[in-house]
């Protein structure tokens, strides 16, 4: 049974469609696939209620299809006017399987000026972008994830504050691509990886730093693995831009 105040919505069967959820205050959503293939998007505003009690939790979907160019799978707060600042927002025991192959800014999670948000237990097979592109917020943990060979990015963690990677393994198979890569250009920015294993290009990168003095912390927890290219330098690359003016090489510190 779902808890008092939580409205609980089942996916019955296989769904084709998208769908777009708008956080309402105090109204807290389950949506539950009950490991139902469902072929299509969702779109979460969040009513620019930044520090809102209200949540919402999708669980047990395979997301499946044609995912086309720039075309996300889950958007968590769009970027614009009552659209933003999605909050309290769980996506647990979801996988994600795309048509083709590294589909050029197709992305399995977008997310703007997110502010908890909890990806766990959820399984990237393949045929996508990166498997996160997360403007800012705060509060931003990954648990438990992986991701297999088919996906050129990994997580790109924008500005975002708080930021916990947990028990996760992410493969890349992008040339010059990054595993893990936050902006350092935020005051309070931090990044904590605990026991997880990332094997791309570049495994981990910090950028953006832009030679400011900011309190960002970079944090290893635990034992992690990190596997680099052959033809990559480094394992984690701390630089003051993104690329250089040639081909999209990391400028290192």
């Amino acid at each position: 049974a779902a808890p008092e105040g939580q409205t609980r919505i089942v996916l019955g069967s296989v769904i084709a469609g998208n769908f777009v959820v708008n956080q309402k205050k105090d109204v807290h959503i389950l949506i539950d696939g009950q490991d139902n293939m469902f072929n299509g998007t969702f779109v979460v505003n969040g009513g620019s209620q930044w520090g809102g009690i209200e949540g919402l939790s999708l669980q047990n979907i395979k997301f499946f299809g044609n995912y086309s160019v720039d075309t996300d799978v889950i958007t968590v707060g769009e970027n614009s006017g009552t659209s933003r600042y999605a909050h309290n927002v769980i996506i647990s025991n979801c996988s994600f399987q795309g048509a083709g192959s590294n589909v050029a800014n197709s992305v399995v999670i977008r997310a703007y000026q997110a502010n908890d948000l909890k990806v766990n237990d959820c399984d990237v097979i393949g045929g996508f972008h990166s498997i996160a592109q997360i403007t800012g917020g705060g509060n931003i943990t990954f648990e438990d994830v992986t991701s297999g060979s088919g996906t050129l990015r990994g997580i790109s963690l924008g500005s975002a504050t708080g930021v916990l990677i947990s028990n996760c393994n992410i493969n890349t198979v992008g040339d010059k691509k990054y595993g893990i890569r936050h902006n350092a250009d935020y005051a309070t920015a931090s990044l904590k990886i605990v026991e997880t294993n990332v094997d791309a290009y570049f495994p981990v990168v910090v950028r953006c730093t832009n030679g400011v003095a900011n309190d960002y912390t970079l944090t290893f927890e635990g034992t992690n693995t990190l596997v680099k290219n052959a033809a990559s330098e480094y394992h984690v690359a701390i630089a003051m831009e993104e690329y250089d003016t040639v081909g999209e090489t990391l400028t290192p510190l």
